[in-house]
């Protein structure tokens, strides 16, 4: 039987794919939505994996100015996974890294979800363009701002994204195991307890 564990390469991406379902989650609580539990399965140890950190929506969307807030809000969490997925051993962001894995790499899911959500915001607060130019234009100007508050907001919290990452991927036994940690335990751990007392001020 194969020690995965003793593995350099398959658990520095294990700890790759938990920062990214930590990144996602940390953002669900920061923009106010109820994060669930992040699961994770690692099917191959180059490649395959299946991860989660489902949300919880409840809200009211009413009025154009609540259903634009929830669209913003929506787009965070989807940058944040590659965003957090990036941060290296120094703690900065990997932006290459980060927009590889949207286009090409495990975010590409995500991406599709950022790329229709901008389109409804779009129509909310763009004008009707006159070309498909400026159609383009106004999709790329709201996503560069959106990329970019979602880029702070991820280095802000990337000690806390490295160290609960270490802690998930430290539960992984063996391929197509399910691993993880539930969104209460999460929430009684002192660094991610103060997190979010910060946030509530």
């Amino acid at each position: 039987m194969v020690d995965w564990k003793s593995q350099p390469t398959v658990m520095a991406r294990i700890r790759k794919i938990a920062q990214h379902e930590i990144g996602h989650w940390l953002m669900f609580e920061r923009q106010g939505f109820r994060a669930g539990d992040i699961t994770v399965v690692i099917t191959d140890p180059v490649r395959g994996h299946r991860a989660e950190a489902p949300v919880t929506l409840l809200e009211s969307h009413t009025t154009l100015d609540a259903v634009e807030s929830y669209l913003r809000r929506r787009i965070l969490v989807l940058f944040a996974g590659s965003l957090a997925e990036s941060i290296g051993a120094n703690g900065l962001l990997d932006l290459s890294y980060a927009i590889q894995e949207l286009h090409s790499g495990g975010a590409t899911d995500d991406f599709k979800g950022v790329r229709e959500l901008l389109r409804v915001l779009r129509g909310i607060r763009c004008a009707l363009p006159t070309s498909e130019e400026e159609h383009e234009q106004q999709l790329r100007t709201l996503q560069d701002e959106l990329w970019d508050s979602a880029a702070t907001l991820v280095l802000e919290d990337s000690e806390l994204i490295r160290g609960l990452a270490m802690n998930i991927a430290g539960r992984f036994s063996t391929l197509n195991a399910k691993f993880g940690i539930t969104s209460p335990e999460l929430k009684s751990l002192p660094a991610v307890s103060q997190w979010l007392s910060q946030l509530a001020r």
